[in-house]
């Protein structure tokens, strides 16, 4: 029997997070396999340092380097004995060498994607390497894998596609036998070339559930800073409700409008094998959190409220009204995928398409692109989206838009959807706030 959890940058962001992350693995008797994101906010800090480095600001990106070189010393030095402190910091010293090797070097990469993902990734490799020597301390039979050796993905930078029969491969022939515990990175793999890739910010949630797909696991525990799935944030909702158990289908509603607990494509390689998935706190191992399972028949009976902010809504129009809507639409998401932008609505009208995408720096080019094919193109920027599901009455629905500004609205069978001006979107309440010596196989 194998069991996958994962812990994210929350519950390993210092010293008596990791102890408390190692209390939970070593109370589970079954083989399991750790998934492990980068510590606290350090996925943040190293864009900060990428920025630096590929703008010419080599010094302050060396500088921000060593900053974060002592945050993760000081954690390995609160958290080991000073013998196996020392031997942890001998490998975490390879990982900073190579690293400021990246920074020196970041010209000779073709793009800063590709430079953005061999930097950025290190965070995870530090976590990895941490973690193993604290759960070392008490459990002999430890692995630690390297996940770019394992997940093999293709060379879009930042956002990889995972080739699932070639990492199928590696995961037999490099996973199939550790017997007690194994830690493996979130979020990374690796392409051709030796070059680590990265599957999308948050994207741990989606490595645990490949990994748990192929080990053939008998369930995935991802380990949170809340108590469960909620119908709604409890910045904004101080009186949401737990929902303790959910239908795949469902899950992928909300992870897709939006919501933050689970990664978009965490879903389905657990629902092509049916595997339970069981959102839970780290602060709290015995609590029953949530599970989302094929078990679970019936719909969602509470409603579920997502904020979706940072959205542009663009318009799209043929400037003679020769409207043919096939060709437009082809054109309009060929030019989303080109850019890998994320859409969170769609709604057409019989001269118009509309869409809802989230705010970065393609969509600028986005909309030059359209009105280059001849389309006159409006937009709203800073607005949000507000997506109701599950059990949806009229009160539901004037919780969220009574005062609001709504500039669209779209009905579905199972949703409704409100883009709103995003000045009224505040916080409405705080958020509730739930010595011997190593023994560790290290393999790479």
């Amino acid at each position: 029997m194998t069991k996958v959890y994962k812990f994210g940058g929350a519950a390993v962001k210092d010293a008596d997070g990791i102890r408390n992350l190692t209390r939970i693995v070593l109370s589970e008797n079954e083989r399991l396999l750790v998934v492990v994101s980068a510590i606290g906010k350090t996925t943040n800090e190293l864009e900060q340092i990428v920025a630096s480095a590929w703008e010419g600001r080599l010094e302050e990106s060396l500088s921000l380097l060593e900053i974060l070189k002592v945050k993760h010393y000081k954690i390995i030095d609160d958290l080991l004995p000073v013998s196996s402190a020392q031997l942890c910091k001998a490998e975490t010293d390879k990982i900073f060498l190579q690293t400021d090797y990246l920074l020196r070097h970041s010209q000779d990469f073709a793009s800063f994607n590709a430079f953005y993902d061999q930097v950025v990734s290190v965070g995870e490799l530090l976590s990895t390497t941490i973690v193993s020597f604290a759960i070392a301390e008490r459990e002999a039979d430890v692995r630690l894998f390297n996940a770019s050796r394992i997940v093999r993905t293709d060379a879009q930078f930042r956002s990889a596609n995972v080739d699932m029969q070639a990492t199928a491969v590696n995961v037999k022939r490099e996973m199939s036998d550790f017997t007690r515990v194994a830690v493996i990175q979130g979020f990374i793999g690796g392409a051709d070339g030796a070059l680590r890739t990265t599957l999308g910010r948050e994207g741990s949630d989606y490595s645990a559930a490949l990994f748990a797909n192929l080990l053939n696991a008998d369930s995935l525990t991802i380990w949170k800073d809340v108590p469960g799935i909620l119908n709604a944030d409890p910045k904004r909702f101080p009186q949401a409700v737990l929902i303790p158990r959910m239908r795949y289908e469902d899950a992928i509603e909300l992870s897709y409008s939006g919501a933050q607990v689970i990664h978009p494509k965490t879903i389905r390689p657990l629902q092509n094998k049916n595997i339970p998935l069981y959102v839970k706190p780290f602060t709290d191992k015995n609590a029953s959190g949530s599970v989302i399972c094929g078990q679970v028949t019936e719909a969602l009976a509470v409603p579920v409220y997502i904020y979706r902010e940072n959205q542009v809504l663009v318009t799209v129009r043929d400037t003679d009204f020769g409207f043919a809507l096939e060709e437009s639409l082809s054109k309009v998401f060929s030019a989303i995928a080109r850019l890998h932008l994320q859409v969170s609505l769609v709604q057409n009208s019989a001269i118009t398409i509309t869409v809802s995408v989230t705010d970065n720096q393609q969509v600028d080019e986005f909309i030059g692109l359209l009105q280059n094919e001849g389309y006159r193109v409006t937009y709203n920027r800073q607005v949000a989206l507000i997506t109701v599901l599950g059990k949806i009455t009229p009160q539901a629905i004037d919780k969220v838009i009574d005062n609001k500004d709504v500039i669209l609205s779209q009905t579905t069978r199972n949703s409704q959807k409100f883009v709103v001006k995003n000045e009224i979107l505040k916080q409405v309440a705080p958020s509730i706030r739930i010595d011997k010596p190593c023994r560790m196989r290290i393999r790479y």
